[in-house]
């Protein structure tokens, strides 16, 4: 997935316009069921993420990187 697609998906599922220093924790727009979206589609790609890592991401570029690391194991 490269960082445009997850962008892209992040942009579709959360209503928000992704930037690399976007602290998309701190979104309105990113609530519990936007997380799970996330984490369910990402999952589908081959990414088991833990909520808890993904609120540690300070940026949406660390966000990223979390997923990139997980589908490239």
């Amino acid at each position: 997935m490269t960082k445009e697609e997850f962008y892209e998906l992040f942009e579709q599922i959360c209503g928000i316009k992704g930037d690399d220093n976007l602290n998309f924790v701190e979104e309105d727009n990113f609530n519990s069921v936007a997380c799970i979206s996330m984490m369910s589609e990402l999952e589908s790609r081959g990414a088991a993420l833990d909520i808890m890592d993904i609120m540690e991401c300070g940026t949406l570029i660390d966000f990223y990187n979390l997923v990139k690391a997980e589908i490239d194991e």
